[in-house]
Protein backbone atom coordinates (compact mmCIF):
# COMPACT_ATOMS: atom_id res chain seq x y z
CA UNK A 1 0.00 0.00 0.00
CA UNK A 2 0.94 3.26 -0.66
CA UNK A 3 1.81 5.17 2.50
CA UNK A 4 -0.46 4.47 5.71
CA UNK A 5 -3.84 5.54 3.97
CA UNK A 6 -5.80 3.60 1.94
CA UNK A 7 -6.91 5.65 -1.09
CA UNK A 8 -10.77 5.12 -2.17
CA UNK A 9 -11.08 5.62 -6.28
CA UNK A 10 -14.77 6.19 -7.58
CA UNK A 11 -14.28 4.64 -11.10
CA UNK A 12 -17.47 6.10 -13.32
CA UNK A 13 -17.86 3.99 -16.56
CA UNK A 14 -20.48 4.33 -19.56
CA UNK A 15 -22.15 0.70 -20.18
CA UNK A 16 -20.25 -0.37 -23.19
CA UNK A 17 -18.20 -3.23 -22.99
CA UNK A 18 -15.75 -1.05 -24.58
CA UNK A 19 -15.37 1.24 -21.30
CA UNK A 20 -16.55 -1.55 -18.39
CA UNK A 21 -13.59 -4.09 -19.45
CA UNK A 22 -10.48 -1.74 -19.48
CA UNK A 23 -12.50 0.42 -15.85
CA UNK A 24 -12.21 -2.91 -14.33
CA UNK A 25 -8.54 -3.66 -15.63
CA UNK A 26 -7.53 -0.23 -14.06
CA UNK A 27 -9.75 -0.78 -10.92
CA UNK A 28 -7.56 -4.12 -10.30
CA UNK A 29 -4.01 -2.55 -11.11
CA UNK A 30 -4.60 0.19 -8.46
CA UNK A 31 -5.24 -2.35 -5.90
CA UNK A 32 -2.77 -4.36 -6.71
CA UNK A 33 -0.25 -1.61 -7.11
CA UNK A 34 -1.56 0.85 -4.16
CA UNK A 35 -3.58 -1.32 -2.06
CA UNK A 36 -6.56 1.18 -3.00
CA UNK A 37 -9.97 0.48 -2.01
CA UNK A 38 -12.19 0.81 -5.43
CA UNK A 39 -16.02 1.42 -5.73
CA UNK A 40 -16.97 0.94 -9.53
CA UNK A 41 -20.62 2.00 -10.89
CA UNK A 42 -21.59 1.91 -14.58
CA UNK A 43 -25.55 2.26 -15.65
CA UNK A 44 -28.15 0.16 -13.91
CA UNK A 45 -28.12 -1.98 -17.93
CA UNK A 46 -24.09 -2.19 -17.11
CA UNK A 47 -24.75 -3.25 -13.75
CA UNK A 48 -26.90 -5.96 -14.81
CA UNK A 49 -24.67 -7.16 -17.34
CA UNK A 50 -21.90 -7.63 -14.96
CA UNK A 51 -24.05 -9.46 -12.65
CA UNK A 52 -26.89 -11.26 -14.23
CA UNK A 53 -28.36 -13.26 -11.37
CA UNK A 54 -28.60 -9.99 -9.24
CA UNK A 55 -32.25 -10.27 -7.24
CA UNK A 56 -33.01 -6.32 -7.71
CA UNK A 57 -31.75 -4.28 -10.30
CA UNK A 58 -30.51 -2.17 -7.74
CA UNK A 59 -28.46 -4.10 -5.51
CA UNK A 60 -25.14 -3.73 -4.83
CA UNK A 61 -22.48 -6.42 -5.11
CA UNK A 62 -19.80 -6.08 -2.41
CA UNK A 63 -18.04 -9.76 -2.28
CA UNK A 64 -16.00 -9.05 0.55
CA UNK A 65 -13.08 -7.50 -1.13
CA UNK A 66 -11.69 -4.16 -1.93
CA UNK A 67 -13.76 -3.55 -5.01
CA UNK A 68 -17.48 -2.83 -4.59
CA UNK A 69 -19.98 -2.17 -7.72
CA UNK A 70 -22.55 0.39 -7.15
CA UNK A 71 -25.22 1.51 -9.95
CA UNK A 72 -25.17 4.56 -11.52
CA UNK A 73 -28.97 5.78 -12.09
CA UNK A 74 -29.32 7.37 -16.10
CA UNK A 75 -33.07 7.51 -17.10
CA UNK A 76 -32.21 4.30 -19.38
CA UNK A 77 -32.77 1.41 -17.28
CA UNK A 78 -33.17 -1.20 -20.70
CA UNK A 79 -29.80 0.70 -22.04
CA UNK A 80 -29.92 2.66 -25.51
CA UNK A 81 -31.79 1.36 -28.42
CA UNK A 82 -30.52 2.95 -31.60
CA UNK A 83 -33.47 2.19 -33.09
CA UNK A 84 -35.91 3.60 -30.93
CA UNK A 85 -33.97 6.06 -28.92
CA UNK A 86 -32.76 9.61 -29.74
CA UNK A 87 -29.03 9.73 -29.39
CA UNK A 88 -28.82 13.18 -28.17
CA UNK A 89 -31.64 13.06 -25.90
CA UNK A 90 -29.87 10.16 -24.44
CA UNK A 91 -26.69 11.89 -23.53
CA UNK A 92 -28.43 14.57 -22.56
CA UNK A 93 -31.01 12.44 -19.95
CA UNK A 94 -27.62 10.63 -18.64
CA UNK A 95 -25.79 14.09 -18.49
CA UNK A 96 -29.07 15.20 -15.98
CA UNK A 97 -29.91 12.01 -14.22
CA UNK A 98 -26.09 11.13 -14.01
CA UNK A 99 -24.92 13.53 -12.69
CA UNK A 100 -27.75 13.74 -9.82
CA UNK A 101 -27.03 9.88 -9.44
CA UNK A 102 -23.15 10.42 -9.10
CA UNK A 103 -23.88 13.05 -6.45
CA UNK A 104 -26.11 11.03 -4.68
CA UNK A 105 -23.22 8.02 -4.66
CA UNK A 106 -20.55 10.25 -3.07
CA UNK A 107 -23.15 11.48 -0.33
CA UNK A 108 -23.93 8.27 0.80
CA UNK A 109 -20.32 6.68 0.58
CA UNK A 110 -19.34 9.35 2.74
CA UNK A 111 -21.78 8.64 5.09
CA UNK A 112 -20.71 5.31 5.63
CA UNK A 113 -17.19 6.32 6.58
CA UNK A 114 -15.54 5.96 3.17
CA UNK A 115 -15.04 9.08 1.10
CA UNK A 116 -13.86 9.82 -1.98
CA UNK A 117 -10.79 10.63 -2.73
CA UNK A 118 -10.92 10.52 -6.11
CA UNK A 119 -12.93 10.27 -9.09
CA UNK A 120 -11.92 8.55 -12.47
CA UNK A 121 -14.38 8.10 -15.21
CA UNK A 122 -14.46 7.55 -19.37
CA UNK A 123 -14.47 9.28 -22.11
CA UNK A 124 -18.31 10.57 -22.56
CA UNK A 125 -18.83 11.14 -19.37
CA UNK A 126 -16.83 14.46 -19.11
CA UNK A 127 -19.75 15.91 -16.90
CA UNK A 128 -18.56 13.90 -13.80
CA UNK A 129 -15.55 16.13 -13.29
CA UNK A 130 -18.61 18.91 -12.84
CA UNK A 131 -19.60 16.81 -10.14
CA UNK A 132 -16.39 16.12 -8.59
CA UNK A 133 -15.67 19.83 -8.59
CA UNK A 134 -19.05 20.74 -7.15
CA UNK A 135 -17.80 17.85 -3.90
CA UNK A 136 -14.24 19.13 -3.76
CA UNK A 137 -12.92 15.77 -4.78
CA UNK A 138 -9.77 15.54 -7.87
CA UNK A 139 -11.31 14.03 -10.80
CA UNK A 140 -9.24 12.26 -13.73
CA UNK A 141 -10.17 11.47 -17.39
CA UNK A 142 -9.61 7.44 -18.20
CA UNK A 143 -8.61 7.77 -21.50
CA UNK A 144 -9.34 4.15 -23.05
CA UNK A 145 -8.00 4.70 -27.19
CA UNK A 146 -4.59 5.13 -27.79
CA UNK A 147 -2.73 8.52 -27.82
CA UNK A 148 -2.77 8.79 -31.46
CA UNK A 149 -5.94 9.45 -31.65
CA UNK A 150 -5.64 12.64 -29.39
CA UNK A 151 -4.41 13.98 -33.15
CA UNK A 152 -7.03 13.20 -35.22
CA UNK A 153 -9.94 14.28 -32.64
CA UNK A 154 -7.12 18.00 -32.34
CA UNK A 155 -7.76 18.46 -36.26
CA UNK A 156 -11.33 17.22 -36.44
CA UNK A 157 -12.09 20.18 -33.78
CA UNK A 158 -9.85 22.78 -35.68
CA UNK A 159 -11.11 22.35 -39.35
CA UNK A 160 -10.74 19.47 -40.45
CA UNK A 161 -13.61 16.84 -39.60
CA UNK A 162 -14.33 16.04 -43.23
CA UNK A 163 -11.04 13.90 -43.16
CA UNK A 164 -12.56 12.30 -40.22
CA UNK A 165 -14.45 9.16 -41.27
CA UNK A 166 -16.39 6.67 -39.25
CA UNK A 167 -18.26 3.48 -40.04
CA UNK A 168 -20.47 0.31 -39.00
CA UNK A 169 -20.50 -3.24 -39.72
CA UNK A 170 -22.62 -4.08 -42.73
CA UNK A 171 -24.86 -6.57 -43.91
CA UNK A 172 -22.21 -7.90 -46.49
CA UNK A 173 -19.44 -7.62 -44.90
CA UNK A 174 -20.30 -10.28 -42.13
CA UNK A 175 -21.22 -12.39 -45.52
CA UNK A 176 -17.48 -11.80 -46.88
CA UNK A 177 -16.29 -12.61 -43.14
CA UNK A 178 -18.10 -15.65 -42.89
CA UNK A 179 -16.65 -16.89 -47.24
CA UNK A 180 -13.24 -15.98 -45.91
CA UNK A 181 -12.96 -18.26 -42.79
CA UNK A 182 -15.13 -21.10 -43.94
CA UNK A 183 -12.57 -21.28 -47.82
CA UNK A 184 -9.56 -20.90 -44.74
CA UNK A 185 -10.41 -24.35 -44.00
CA UNK A 186 -8.69 -23.48 -40.46
CA UNK A 187 -10.72 -24.50 -37.17
CA UNK A 188 -12.26 -20.86 -35.76
CA UNK A 189 -14.07 -19.52 -32.83
CA UNK A 190 -16.11 -16.37 -34.28
CA UNK A 191 -18.09 -14.20 -31.84
CA UNK A 192 -21.03 -12.56 -33.57
CA UNK A 193 -23.40 -10.59 -31.27
CA UNK A 194 -26.96 -11.09 -31.67
CA UNK A 195 -27.78 -7.67 -33.42
CA UNK A 196 -25.02 -8.61 -36.23
CA UNK A 197 -26.84 -11.14 -37.17
CA UNK A 198 -28.71 -10.29 -40.75
CA UNK A 199 -31.83 -12.20 -41.93
CA UNK A 200 -30.54 -14.24 -44.34
CA UNK A 201 -27.00 -14.96 -43.69
CA UNK A 202 -25.63 -18.35 -43.00
CA UNK A 203 -23.67 -18.34 -40.31
CA UNK A 204 -24.18 -21.29 -38.13
CA UNK A 205 -21.34 -23.42 -37.34
CA UNK A 206 -22.00 -27.10 -38.90
CA UNK A 207 -18.60 -29.15 -37.69
CA UNK A 208 -16.42 -29.52 -35.42
CA UNK A 209 -13.91 -26.96 -36.52
CA UNK A 210 -16.52 -24.29 -36.67
CA UNK A 211 -17.98 -22.59 -33.39
CA UNK A 212 -20.33 -19.32 -33.67
CA UNK A 213 -21.31 -17.67 -30.53
CA UNK A 214 -22.64 -14.37 -29.52
CA UNK A 215 -20.17 -13.74 -26.22
CA UNK A 216 -16.87 -15.37 -24.88
CA UNK A 217 -13.94 -14.38 -22.12
CA UNK A 218 -11.68 -12.66 -25.14
CA UNK A 219 -8.86 -12.94 -22.92
CA UNK A 220 -9.29 -16.97 -21.91
CA UNK A 221 -9.66 -17.68 -25.76
CA UNK A 222 -6.01 -15.39 -26.66
CA UNK A 223 -4.00 -17.01 -24.04
CA UNK A 224 -5.52 -20.83 -25.04
CA UNK A 225 -1.56 -22.42 -26.96
CA UNK A 226 -4.51 -23.42 -29.99
CA UNK A 227 -4.76 -19.71 -30.88
CA UNK A 228 -2.43 -19.23 -33.75
CA UNK A 229 -4.38 -15.11 -34.98
CA UNK A 230 -7.43 -13.19 -34.06
CA UNK A 231 -9.04 -11.46 -36.14
CA UNK A 232 -10.22 -8.29 -35.11
CA UNK A 233 -12.07 -4.98 -35.58
CA UNK A 234 -9.04 -3.71 -33.65
CA UNK A 235 -10.72 -1.89 -30.94
CA UNK A 236 -8.27 -0.58 -28.47
CA UNK A 237 -9.27 -3.01 -25.88
CA UNK A 238 -8.74 -5.95 -28.37
CA UNK A 239 -5.96 -4.74 -29.89
CA UNK A 240 -4.04 -4.40 -26.27
CA UNK A 241 -4.89 -7.72 -25.39
CA UNK A 242 -3.57 -9.08 -28.75
CA UNK A 243 -0.02 -7.39 -27.31
CA UNK A 244 -0.04 -8.40 -24.28
CA UNK A 245 -0.66 -12.00 -25.07
CA UNK A 246 1.52 -12.63 -28.23
CA UNK A 247 -1.19 -13.03 -31.15
CA UNK A 248 -0.92 -12.28 -34.03
CA UNK A 249 -3.36 -10.21 -35.87
CA UNK A 250 -6.02 -9.42 -38.82
CA UNK A 251 -6.94 -6.00 -38.62
CA UNK A 252 -10.49 -5.91 -40.28
CA UNK A 253 -11.53 -2.21 -38.74
CA UNK A 254 -14.66 -0.63 -38.86
CA UNK A 255 -15.22 2.65 -36.99
CA UNK A 256 -14.15 5.47 -34.96
CA UNK A 257 -10.51 4.59 -33.79
CA UNK A 258 -10.04 1.01 -35.29
CA UNK A 259 -8.42 2.26 -38.44
CA UNK A 260 -5.86 4.04 -36.58
CA UNK A 261 -5.07 1.01 -34.70
CA UNK A 262 -4.75 -1.28 -37.44
CA UNK A 263 -2.14 0.77 -38.70
CA UNK A 264 -0.47 1.26 -35.30
CA UNK A 265 -0.63 -2.94 -35.49
CA UNK A 266 0.56 -3.33 -39.05
CA UNK A 267 3.18 -0.24 -39.86
CA UNK A 268 4.30 0.46 -36.24
CA UNK A 269 4.48 -2.69 -34.43
CA UNK A 270 4.42 -5.51 -36.84
CA UNK A 271 2.10 -7.90 -34.98
CA UNK A 272 -0.32 -8.00 -37.63
CA UNK A 273 -1.75 -7.32 -40.96
CA UNK A 274 -4.75 -5.05 -41.97
CA UNK A 275 -7.03 -6.50 -44.81
CA UNK A 276 -7.45 -4.81 -48.05
CA UNK A 277 -10.90 -3.32 -48.94
CA UNK A 278 -12.83 -2.84 -51.66
CA UNK A 279 -14.50 0.35 -52.79
CA UNK A 280 -17.27 0.32 -50.56
CA UNK A 281 -15.23 -0.76 -47.70
CA UNK A 282 -15.60 -4.59 -47.50
CA UNK A 283 -12.89 -7.29 -46.96
CA UNK A 284 -14.21 -9.62 -48.83
CA UNK A 285 -13.67 -13.33 -48.30
CA UNK A 286 -10.59 -14.34 -49.96
CA UNK A 287 -8.67 -11.41 -48.95
CA UNK A 288 -9.81 -12.76 -45.47
CA UNK A 289 -8.36 -15.81 -46.45
CA UNK A 290 -5.12 -14.39 -47.77
CA UNK A 291 -4.77 -12.59 -44.41
CA UNK A 292 -5.12 -15.80 -42.82
CA UNK A 293 -2.93 -17.57 -44.61
CA UNK A 294 -0.12 -15.15 -44.51
CA UNK A 295 -0.17 -14.36 -40.84
CA UNK A 296 -0.41 -18.19 -39.90
CA UNK A 297 1.39 -19.74 -42.67
CA UNK A 298 5.31 -20.83 -42.83
CA UNK A 299 6.68 -18.27 -44.95
CA UNK A 300 9.34 -15.15 -44.07
CA UNK A 301 6.22 -12.96 -43.70
CA UNK A 302 4.01 -14.70 -41.31
CA UNK A 303 7.80 -15.71 -38.83
CA UNK A 304 8.12 -12.33 -39.00
CA UNK A 305 4.63 -11.10 -37.62
CA UNK A 306 4.62 -14.08 -35.14
CA UNK A 307 7.95 -12.94 -34.18
CA UNK A 308 6.75 -9.71 -33.71
CA UNK A 309 3.84 -10.98 -31.47
CA UNK A 310 6.19 -12.59 -29.39
CA UNK A 311 8.03 -9.85 -28.70
CA UNK A 312 5.39 -7.00 -27.83
CA UNK A 313 4.60 -9.54 -25.46
CA UNK A 314 7.53 -9.54 -23.49
CA UNK A 315 7.98 -6.12 -23.86
CA UNK A 316 4.58 -5.61 -22.26
CA UNK A 317 4.96 -8.01 -19.58
CA UNK A 318 8.23 -5.95 -18.11
CA UNK A 319 6.02 -3.33 -18.72
CA UNK A 320 3.35 -3.79 -16.33
CA UNK A 321 5.90 -5.66 -13.83
CA UNK A 322 7.15 -4.32 -10.79
CA UNK A 323 9.29 -0.79 -11.26
CA UNK A 324 7.67 -1.46 -15.43
CA UNK A 325 7.44 1.51 -16.81
CA UNK A 326 3.74 1.02 -16.54
CA UNK A 327 3.76 0.21 -12.67
CA UNK A 328 6.01 3.60 -12.32
CA UNK A 329 3.49 5.61 -14.23
CA UNK A 330 0.37 4.92 -12.13
CA UNK A 331 1.88 5.16 -8.83
CA UNK A 332 3.16 8.65 -9.69
CA UNK A 333 -0.40 9.09 -10.96
CA UNK A 334 -1.69 8.18 -7.49
CA UNK A 335 1.42 10.17 -5.56
CA UNK A 336 0.54 13.44 -8.06
CA UNK A 337 -3.58 12.96 -6.55
CA UNK A 338 -2.34 12.98 -3.37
Amino acid sequence: MEGTHQHHFLIVTYPAQGHINPAIHLADRLVQTTGARITFSTSIFGHRKMFPNLTSIDQEVDEGGPITYILLANGYDEGFNPGVDDANQFFSQFKTVGSQSLSSIINTLDSRGRGVDCIIYTFVLSWAADVAHKHGIPSALYWIQPATIFAIYYHSFHGHEDHVAADFLKKQQIEELSKGLKASRRPYLWVLRADCRYEGIEIEDKGENEMVVEWCSQMRVLTHPSIGCFVTHCGWNSTLESLVFGVPTVGVPQWTDQGTNAMLMEREWGNGVRGGVNEDGILNGEELRRCLDLVMGEGEGGMEIRKKAELWKERLAEAVGEGGSSDRSLRKFVHEIY
